[in-house]
């Protein structure tokens, strides 16, 4: 027996080594989702900068509010519609068509468009077709396990950065080119990642896959959350969406109060892209620091998490600054505005890796908790924008303009220490991290002890302590095909029942959570 479990651990270590083609899903997968996020951080910054006069007063960032609400209403409909209008919206054919419409709306920032009816519709079709992508590319996040997507998500935020500083160093000429080049690059990425997202379409349509005969594996956290886990990360969630709508209402209240540049100094959302790319290797180097344990064993399930928390904590320390040193800033390049605005950049992408948290504790398409969050976000920033230019208009002289840069850090502030806390982001990352170790043992046991695809499919509902029935009805074969493959699994893996199978797995929980691979 111990022969065969040491064949079987290298025949694990084997089996679980990425595939070329996997290496290039997973780069293309980044690039994509760097693509996306850049795009949108591009347009809802340097790009989208036309006033409309309302009644004698000035809105100098109308097509942002309304590329904001085009954004916001794409993702209502992901939200709300129909399973199979989703899957029809998010279908490769569609965000391919969506890629091609936002390079084109991208051209509307450009002068000559001028402030018309052109240019609004425009800015409302770019970000439509923005937020369509962005839930597209939640579907591919979501086949990842837990680290490697955190760690996606993370790399995605310095590759936006690099991208959006390079496009914005040079003037609105190249911003806009920037933001074409990158919604098209993402078309040769979604032919790489979204045949696999497609396929999955999501955990809500996970017992249609089964019978359809997909060739995905039921996942652990899709299937497998306790009713406890369920319900707190529903609590969780309802605090998440009225944090981000918080965060939003601050930044977009900061956006109106920016000072303009000295002459000759880069714009400050060129500082804030640089204050970003900062924010990536900080982050990205917590990620290296967090994955090993004290013993120096690799503990790839809780680093990814510990990392996200610690971006979180550090993009609101950004926002928090900015909001402090506005006053003292307003006559330098790297205005306070300039730092509120990298937090909240960095803020976005902190709060891509807790909304696919949550799409895989709730049971549900990822898509549909980026639509919601987002959307949230997306209203918050409107609002703010919106409320902070009204009360622009009304101003008096002095320091009108830092009580509401005041007032905005103090909304951030709530939002952060009474909406959606540290506390509350802990509780979140340990239901994930109890899942994804669920899901790596499970992984494990079926690589070393070669179950077969069936079985490897029926194992975490056995551990799980699903009856004969229930596994039948969710994997749509009968009860006597289960107690087949239940007995193979039993000789394989040298148990007698269904009791010596679960401590098996409590075994290898215990030794994914020390950090040690057997």
């Amino acid at each position: 027996m111990a022969d065969k479990r040491q064949a079987g651990a290298d025949t694990a270590s084997g089996a679980l080594s990425p595939s070329p083609r996997s290496h290039l899903r997973a780069c293309a997968l980044m690039v994509g989702f760097a693509c996306c996020m850049g795009y949108l951080l591009m347009m809802a910054t340097g790009g989208m900068e036309a006033a409309v006069v309302v009644g004698g007063h000035s809105l100098d960032d109308a097509d942002l509010v309304l590329f904001l609400l085009g954004c916001s209403g794409s993702l209502c409909f992901v939200a709300w519609a129909t399973p199979r209008a989703r899957d029809a919206a998010l279908s490769p054919l569609v965000l391919q068509a969506a890629c091609l419409l936002a390079a084109v709306c991208a051209l509307g920032s450009l002068p000559f468009f001028g402030t018309g009816v052109l240019r609004a519709v425009m800015a409302l079709l770019g970000g439509a077709a923005g937020a369509l992508m962005l839930a597209a590319w939640a579907r591919a996040l979501q086949l990842r396990s837990g680290g490697s997507t955190v760690r996606a998500i993370l790399v995605a935020c310095g590759l936006a950065s690099l991208a959006c500083f390079s496009g914005a160093l040079f003037g609105p000429a190249t911003t806009v080119v920037c933001a074409v080049l990158m919604a098209l690059a993402t078309i040769p990425c979604i032919r790489l990642c979204m045949a696999d997202a497609d396929r999955a379409a999501g955990p809500e349509a996970a017992e249609e896959a089964l019978g359809r005969g997909s060739g995905c594996a039921i996942g652990i956290g899709d299937v497998l959350a306790t009713k406890r886990q369920r319900l707190s990360t529903k609590r969780l969630s309802d605090k998440m969406l009225g944090g981000a709508a918080l965060f939003g209402v601050a930044a977009g209240f900061m956006y109106t109060f920016d000072s303009p540049s000295p002459a000759g100094v880069a714009p400050a959302f060129v500082w804030s892209f640089l204050l970003l790319g900062l924010f990536s290797i900080a982050v990205l180097q917590l990620l290296s620091d967090d994955s090993r344990l004290v013993s120096g064993r690799p503990n790839p399930l809780e680093a990814p998490s510990r990392s996200l928390l610690g971006a979180y904590r550090l993009a609101l320390l950004l926002m928090m600054a900015g909001y402090l040193f506005a006053p003292v800033l307003s006559d330098f390049a790297v205005t306070g505005s300039s730092i509120v605005l990298a937090g909240f950049l960095g803020l976005q992408f902190v709060l891509a890796g807790m909304f696919l948290t949550v799409s895989k504790v709730a049971e549900h398409d990822a898509a549909l908790s980026f639509s919601r969050g987002f959307c949230f976000l997306y209203l918050g920033q409107a609002a703010g924008l919106a409320a902070g230019t009204v009360l622009q208009w009304y101003a008096v002289a002095g320091a009108f303009p830092y009580f509401v840069v005041g007032c905005a850090g103090l909304v951030a502030l709530f939002a952060y220490l009474f909406l959606f806390t540290e506390g509350d982001f802990g509780a979140l990352i340990a239901i994930a991290a109890e899942i994804d170790r669920f899901d790596e043992a499970c992984e494990l046991i079926a690589s070393r002890f070669e179950l077969s695809k069936r079985e490897s499919e029926l194992l975490p509902l056995a551990l799980r302590g699903r009856s004969g029935e229930r596994m039948a009805s969710e994997l749509f074969i009968s009860k006597s095909t289960v107690e087949t493959h239940l007995r193979r699994i039993y000789q394989k893996t040298g148990t007698k029942n269904r009791q010596e199978l679960i401590d098996l797995g409590e075994r290898t929980q215990r030794e994914l959570a020390l950090g040690a691979r057997p």
